[in-house]
């Protein structure tokens, strides 16, 4: 909007005049300041005006709001901001903190505690131990593993608890833990050394030993003498004498000692040295490699387990002789536990990290499991990290800018409040922030893995720790630094509120040069500021007022608030403000209520994950949306008018919806509602289906109301106003959005987990590998009336009820068509034509869309639907030939194969899920056939030389004396025949 000046001019007794002017300021800028005049009396009109424009000027320049060149400050900041390097990728910082350097001199403190460990798997199992530290520990939340595929197991930590050193044996403390960790990974331990960083004994009435080793657990001990004297009960891990660890399953006596095998498995044990012949065979399988227990592999194999189901679905099962395995010491409870240990260690090294952070940088009330996930960025592949709390610290920052923005700058209007939120938002000014507070020395980039793992020893602290000199850096990428940034802060404001949110934006800064004053001292400077305005600028308020309430569901105490949330820019009134400040605040103010409804809306396991959260934001706060809502919401009032037939005046209820309360001075602004009124009565109840009971979100359909984007701002400024009016009261915002009908529709998203992703995300998911190209033309030639959507429609699919329009493909091709065929067109009465294609093949065209936006969008669900229809023909035409092959295989379940004088019969259809038996089957064959020509052509002798080892399946023959196994499958295969 444009400055509005007033000239006036004096006569002179003379008869000359003199000109004064006065220039007002639109309604974007505040009442206090809006008015200038002219300084002196001028012979001219335009100099009377140029004198007042300089006035004004100079005011605002007095107040900061302009630059010396009297240009506004926005044009400045861009300028300069073009010097600035924009953030950069990557940033060198300090490499992350070894939490174990810290904890090792506090060895010598002369305090332990003692921090109880639950293990349980699902089989119902329950190991429990002690870990020994020279510190407590912070609370930390329970550990979920996966044992095997079916069967998981969970780490409990319980609070510690102070033991004084001398009431523990410290050495032999460590010796038993030597003892526990040799099990698993005595390659990569010294054998000399005990000082590691951290000890584990058994929990009290425990015992890390196996029976047979009760007397001493320090002596080697053999399979065979646990076996005779029965103590094979809690038989672990046995190994051969080379070392090569195996899992005990049970001693079989069934079995005759001549049917053991040798270590490998692949050729019956040689006995030559054997010293009993009465002794049983042990089953027992190789240890399997499998080291990854933090993530879910179905395909990994399982690891054996003794007695159970899970150990025959393991590796597979060997007959060794006893005498020649060694017994571990441990317990196979145990030795499950030790192959868990380094993930214990892990959480526990990320929970001291958690723990160090909360001290050096006073975030005293930030609970340490929630910090832990704060400061683990997904590339950890950890089954927590900061995705979550990042979302929703993201929303709880920028709440809490624009609340101090509107705050400490009440004479700003929204582009100047807009251009100073990005700025303090920016990834760059956390990444900035995040490198001035070291945050780099906490976060949790690497993925941990437990393949190479050892203990830690003490020994192991770096050399050079704690002494002087230039610090080693790494490279890290500052959004991850940005985003640990906003998940702190979305832990604060979990943990605490907006309180502690807002004390952990305190420790940042941020860069700016106002405090981070409290929440509720914010909200009491608002009402005051507002209060004050309403005094001094309004004294009278409009009639419908009450009605105008009865839709928000909300009563203003201060009603020039809900006057200035209703004022467009246009608007000629003398007094008062335009929307657009209150506008700026309740857009924050509505993801805020929006995101912290979905961050809350599931527990545990089944809480919505980032990407799910990002897009049902997105589809409760786009502009569309809440255009629809606002064209929606109304009352009714009583108007003044004449009775047509007796000419006698009346009062007649009118349906008035929200929109028309917008108090504007604009004719095109007049004619956009009417129009998108008009198209919002024809497809509001296919959008009000869609919402409802729809799978899919209904972006085109929102599209084709074409609003204008003061209706979603009404929605907006109407949220900030009641937020201010209310003291902050977030209850009250969320009674008006009810009112609306967004918490329902946002609600039922949610809980029928409808597909919220835009359509051309979706179709950029579906066709990742190719280039997707929008090709969008408008025809000038389509006049207004061609337009109007009265007169037709095309809704998601190409009408105004969702039904395809008939292309020139015909009615039963719509859009369809094979990738770079001629597909048929979709056809609307709008100006657009869109089409679609991936690596620059046809897809999908569309045409009469009413807007760029609304082409692409339903381009998008266009080409979605094409690839759906030529997946499912693609499926059926898959199931017919795998259908028709079944019938072939039935037909001719027998192939006769003609050999020299001998017929061969081949089964077909058998299906085998092992390949080396359909192997076996086909050599054979092979025996059989070479067998015949080799004595059909000079004797017995050269047949049995060309024979394969096997037997045919479903032939049985006793073998004649001194035939040898060759010799018995061919004969056998001569027999068959």
């Amino acid at each position: 909007m444009r400055p509005e000046f007033r000239a006036s001019a004096q006569p002179l007794p003379v008869g000359f005049r003199k000109w004064s002017a006065e220039v007002v300021l639109p309604n974007s800028v505040h009442p206090d300041i809006r008015r200038a005049a002219s300084e002196r009396l001028w012979k001219t009109e335009a100099g009377a005006k140029k004198d007042a424009a300089l006035q004004a000027m100079r005011m605002l320049h007095s107040l900061q709001l302009v630059n010396d060149h009297f240009q506004p400050l926005s044009k400045i900041a861009a300028r300069s901001m073009k010097g600035v390097p924009a953030r950069t990728p990557k940033a060198a910082v300090e490499p992350r903190l070894d939490a174990w350097a810290a904890l090792d001199r506090k060895w010598a403190a002369g305090t332990l505690y003692i921090h109880p460990i639950r293990v349980t798997f699902g089989s119902g199992e329950t190991v429990a131990l002690d870990l020994l530290l020279p510190l407590e520990l912070p609370p930390i939340e329970t550990l979920a593993l996966f044992w095997t595929a079916a069967e998981t197991a969970t780490v409990e930590f319980d609070a510690g608890r102070p033991a004084a050193q001398d009431r523990v044996d410290i050495e032999d403390a460590r010796r038993l833990t030597f003892r526990f960790f040799q099990t698993i990974f005595a390659s990569r331990m010294a054998s000399d050394a005990r000082d590691f960083a951290y000890l584990f004994v058994p929990a009290p009435g425990d015992a890390w030993h196996t029976d047979a080793h009760a007397a001493d657990p320090e002596r080697r001990v053999t399979a065979l003498e646990a076996f005779d004297t029965q103590r094979e009960g809690d038989l672990g891990i046995v190994r051969d004498k080379n070392g090569a660890p195996f899992v005990f399953r049970r001693f079989n006596t069934e079995l005759d000692t001549l049917a053991a095998d040798d270590f490998k498995g692949s050729r019956p044990r040689n006995m030559e040295f054997v010293t009993r012949r009465d002794q049983p065979l042990a089953e027992v399988a190789r240890l399997s490699r499998r080291r990854d227990f933090l993530h879910a592999e179905s395909a990994a194999p399982a690891p054996a387990t003794p007695g159970t189901a899970t150990a025959a679905a393991g590796a597979k099962t060997l007959l060794l002789l006893p005498e020649f395995l060694f017994l571990d010491v441990l317990p196979w409870r145990l030795a499950k536990v030790v192959l868990l240990t380094p993930f214990i260690i892990d959480r526990v090294e990320k929970a001291l990290l958690a723990a160090d952070l909360k001290r050096t940088l006073r975030f005293s009330g930030l609970p340490n499991h929630l910090l832990v996930h704060a400061i683990t960025a997904s590339s950890a592949r950890d089954p927590v990290d900061y995705q979550r709390l990042e979302f929703l610290g993201d929303s709880v920052l920028k709440a809490l800018t624009s609340i101090a923005l509107v705050d400490e700058r009440p004479l700003w209007h929204e582009g100047y409040l807009s251009s100073a939120k990005d700025r303090i938002v920016s990834n760059k000014t956390l990444s900035d922030a995040a490198i001035g507070r070291k945050l780099s020395r906490w976060i949790n980039t690497a993925p941990f893995t437990a393949l190479k793992w050892r203990p830690r020893y003490r020994s192991d602290s770096s050399a050079d720790t704690g002494q002087a000199g230039e610090a080693p850096q790494e490279v890290l990428s500052t959004k991850v630094l940005a985003d640990v940034v906003e998940a702190v802060i979305g832990c604060a404001y979990d943990a605490g509120g907006y309180e502690a949110a807002t004390q952990v934006c305190g420790t940042f800064g941020f860069g700016v040069d106002f405090p981070w004053r409290a929440l509720d001292d914010r909200k009491a400077r608002l009402v005051s500021t507002a209060s004050n305005a309403a005094a001094q600028h309004q004294s009278r308020y409009p009639g419908y007022i009450s009605q105008l309430e009865s839709i928000l569901s909300y009563t203003f105490t201060n009603k020039s608030l809900l006057l200035e949330a209703l004022t467009h820019l246009s608007h000629n009134g003398s007094s008062g403000v335009s929307y657009q400040r209150l506008e700026f605040l309740g857009d924050s103010i509505l993801d805020m209520v929006v995101v912290n409804r979905l961050y809350r809306a599931r527990e545990g396991a089944q809480a919505l994950s980032n990407i799910q959260m990002h897009g049902l934001k997105s589809a409760a706060v786009n502009a569309h949306f809440l255009a629809y809502l606002c064209l929606g919401a109304s009352t009714t009032i009583v108007r003044p008018t004449v009775d047509p037939v007796t000419a006698q005046p009346m009062r007649k209820p009118t349906l008035m919806p929200l929109c028309k309360f917008l108090r504007h001075s604009n004719t095109e602004l007049a004619l956009s509602q009417l129009h998108c009124a008009k198209t919002y009565e024809r497809l509001s109840p296919a959008i009000a289906s869609a919402l409802a009971t729809g799978s899919q979100y209904p972006w085109s359909l929102l599209l084709q109301l074409e609003a204008p984007k003061h209706l979603s701002d009404m929605i907006e400024a109407l949220v900030g106003a009641i937020w201010v009016d209310s003291g902050g009261r977030w209850r009250s915002v969320e009674g008006f959005l009810e009112r609306l009908g967004l918490v329902a529709v946002l609600d039922r998203l949610v809980a029928d987990g409808v597909e919220t992703t835009h359509p051309l995300s979706l179709f950029g998911m579906r066709d990742a590998q190719k280039t997707v190209r929008y090709v969008c033309t408008e025809d000038e030639r389509v006049s207004a009336s061609e337009r109007d959507w009265d007169r037709t429609g095309a809704g998601a699919g190409g009408g105004a009820d969702g039904r395809e329009r008939e292309g020139k493909g015909g009615a039963d091709k719509g859009a369809v068509g094979e990738m770079g065929g001629v597909g048929g067109d979709m056809v609307g009465p709008g100006a657009w034509t869109c089409t679609l294609t991936a690596d620059g093949a046809h897809v999908a065209t569309v045409r009469g869309a009413v807007s760029r936006a609304h082409a692409r969008t339903w381009a998008a669900e266009e080409g979605i639907r094409v690839y759906d229809r030529r997946e499912a023909a693609a499926k059926v035409a898959a199931d017919a030939a795998a259908a028709e092959a079944a019938a072939e295989q039935a037909a001719a379940a027998e192939q006769v194969v003609v050999g020299v004088g001998v017929v061969g019969v081949k089964h077909r259809g058998v299906s085998s899920d092992d390949e080396e038996e359909e192997e076996e089957e086909e050599e054979e064959e092979e025996v059989v056939m070479e067998g015949l020509k080799a004595r059909g052509t000079g004797g017995e002798g050269m047949a049995v030389e060309m024979l394969g080892t096997g037997r045919i399946k479903g032939v049985e023959r006793e073998p004649d004396e001194g035939e040898s196994e060759d010799e018995e499958v061919f004969f056998d295969a001569l027999d068959t025949l």
